[in-house]
């Protein structure tokens, strides 16, 4: 009986490596194709924002779930952010929001094409002028899960592997 238990322990534990590793591809995967989608820099994709659950003895479930974050300008890579004398930057101080948008008055989106950005608008603390300034481009995890038929078919090529060797 403790020969079957021994098996069986050392089964699992085979089966929880093979997942984990499995796992560490696929989340490396899943950055790179975010990046050559959303054309975002890679440090924002850190393990907050795209979190890895990985597999226990008990428990030989693995999973990545991702934030609800919006896309910034500020978190894409530099030659993809919003260029040109009409959009500003007024510091890189975190309590500064990202790029504002010269020349718009109230009421009146006068610029048209924002490169896919929201404009909203905000008043400045000190002289209590209106101004706009680009949002959120798209979420990440709504993002995220585009790939997500992709990536399940490589991950179950990879496991089948890890599992072989």
């Amino acid at each position: 009986m403790a020969e079957f238990k021994d098996f069986q322990k050392s089964l699992t534990q085979e089966l929880r490596n093979a997942l984990n590793r499995t796992l560490s591809k696929i989340s490396k995967e899943q950055k790179q194709l975010l990046i050559a989608r959303l054309k975002v820099k890679s440090k924002y994709l850190h393990k907050r924002r795209l979190t890895p659950h990985r597999a226990k003895l008990d428990d030989l479930i693995i999973k990545i779930t991702a934030t609800n974050k919006k896309i910034t300008p500020i978190m894409l890579q530099n030659k993809h952010r919003p260029k040109g004398k009409d959009y500003g930057r007024p510091g890189k101080k975190p309590n500064q929001l990202g790029f504002y948008v010269r020349g718009m008055r109230r009421g009146v989106l006068s610029k048209g094409n924002t490169h896919g950005f929201n404009t909203i608008l905000r008043k400045d603390k000190k002289t209590n002028r209106p101004f706009y300034y680009l949002d959120g481009l798209k979420r990440l995890d709504s993002e995220a899960l585009v790939f997500f038929n992709e990536l399940k078919e490589k991950a179950q090529e990879i496991f089948t592997k890890e599992l072989e060797e």
